[in-house]
């Protein structure tokens, strides 16, 4: 029974993983108002996607997290954090990705008129947008240094997966004290298709699960 489990995880988190990427493929870049509007559809259908691996990733995380389980426990915390961060990247997606450019949509016509009125709302958002962002980013590392502890410990020939997460932990620190922004698009694209090829590593470990 377990071992169905760990396929199905595993298959989910491939799938959570293969989506994440093309997300980041597709994610046009940031710009002005003008720029938002004109790419709105595409911004929104990025965002839905993004929103639609969450349930696939937290189910294949489900798995992993009773595969590497001790007797400490410590794979439910890391279970826990990759959870909050992915509560957060929901809502960046929903208002930065979904709410807002619908919410400028409806200024396509008259953005002249309305760009004194409309610059604090953007401000607003992009600010909550870089707090959840941070979040999210802190949140998963700190997973995934967990689980990649537990798979160095009790998953013997696995040791790449774990030398992966720890590489970029490690990176992803120096980023956050060199004071990176992560909002920008490459530096968020290099982070996010990082961490889904680990989760896809993570998936064909569960899926070769014995």
């Amino acid at each position: 029974m377990k071992n169905k489990y760990y396929k199905s995880s595993g298959i989910s988190l491939i799938i959570g993983s293969l989506l994440i990427i093309l997300t980041m493929i597709i994610h046009p870049t940031g710009g002005d108002f003008q720029t938002i509007i004109k790419t709105s559809k595409i911004i929104i259908t990025t965002h839905s996607i993004a929103i639609c691996c969450l349930p696939f990733v937290v189910f294949g995380f489900l798995g992993l997290t009773t595969k590497l389980s001790s007797e400490y426990r410590v794979s439910i915390f890391a279970f826990i954090s990759i959870v909050q961060g992915l509560i957060s990247a929901f809502f960046a997606a929903l208002f930065n990705g979904l709410v807002l450019p619908s919410y400028l949509n409806k200024f396509s016509n008259s953005l002249e008129e309305n760009i004194v009125f409309l610059k604090p709302i953007v401000s607003f958002s992009f600010a909550i947008n870089k707090a959840l962002d941070l979040i999210f980013i802190v949140a998963l590392i700190i997973a995934i240094f967990l689980y990649s502890m537990l798979i160095l410990r009790l998953e013997k020939g696995r040791n790449w997966i774990s030398y992966l997460g720890f590489l970029i932990t490690f990176l992803t620190l120096i980023g956050i004290f060199l004071n990176l922004n992560f909002q920008h698009l490459l530096e968020f694209q290099i982070f996010t298709i990082s961490i889904a090829i680990w989760v896809l590593a993570s998936g064909i470990l569960l899926i070769k699960s014995k």
